[in-house]
């Protein structure tokens, strides 16, 4: 395992494996990294403070990355979920966001619209249009039969309004197009604020934000702190926008493009 994140290091960081080795090496063993930086240039092969500094933050975010690898595959094969396919997925995750992707349809679910949907009844009418096993025109008749005043099901447009909830969060549970999703929403998407509560805004402290949209590839780090800062004071209401940017780019062809496995519900 410790030659594999050396190994991690070193690609990530372009340095070689044998000053990352020695690297680790020291600050395993409790070596501030002043100290390595100044007093073990040979063991580094001179690596200055910033380098060893972003070789620590690197091992420290594997070695956190390892540890929750191993707790996610014990906890869905606790489930007798854990299928050969989905381990070396888990496996092969680089990030702690995508293995908590991979873990999410396994946790222990809170309550949702989805899950209200699922307790009156509604799982096997969405698994069917799921596997699209239902044409159009029979999809009112089918949607009829679920119709329950009990389980506050009065009409066909509350029967399907539960199943596309249940479906909303399949696709929302897919690894995959969270990731794919994630990139295009910061590839392609906008962050933009307005002003809530000027007379809160005594100094005009938060004016440029009164009106304002940037990219959030480019947005530089500064100008997200003032925005948190004015949406925390109730000056400012910030929001992602990507709707805006897919619909013009694509002209409501779907914003992506791939096709993925359609899992088994």
């Amino acid at each position: 395992m410790k030659q594999k994140i050396v190994n991690n290091i070193a690609k990530e960081l372009g340095i070689k494996k044998s000053k990352v080795n020695s690297t680790v090496k020291l600050l395993q063993a409790d070596n501030t990294i002043p100290f390595i930086a100044r007093y073990r240039k040979e063991e580094t092969g001179n690596l200055n403070e910033e380098e060893i500094r972003n070789i620590y933050e690197k091992m420290d975010y594997l070695k956190k990355l390892e540890k929750r690898r191993k707790n996610i595959i014990k906890h869905i094969a606790q489930q007798d979920k854990l299928t050969d396919e989905l381990k070396q997925k888990i496996e092969s995750a680089d990030t702690l966001q995508e293995l908590e992707d991979y873990y999410r349809p396994f946790r222990k679910k809170r309550k949702t619209r989805a899950t209200k949907a699922i307790n009156k009844g509604l799982k096997p009418f969405a698994a069917k249009m799921w596997e699209q096993q239902i044409k159009n025109k029979d999809l009112n008749e089918l949607a009829k039969t679920y119709i329950n005043p009990e389980k506050k099901l009065n009409s066909v447009e509350e029967v399907l309004k539960g199943t596309r909830d249940i479906i909303a969060e399949w696709i929302s549970d897919i690894p995959e197009i969270r990731k794919k999703i994630r990139n295009y929403t910061y590839n392609k998407g906008s962050i933009k604020s307005s002003v809530k509560n000027k007379e809160k805004d005594k100094k005009s402290k938060y004016k440029l934000y009164y009106n304002f949209k940037n990219s959030i590839k480019e947005i530089p780090p500064y100008r997200i702190l003032a925005l948190n800062r004015g949406e925390e004071e109730d000056i400012l209401t910030v929001e992602l926008d990507i709707m805006s940017d897919i619909m013009k780019a694509r002209r409501g062809r779907p914003a992506l493009d791939d096709t993925f496995d359609v899992p088994k519900v």
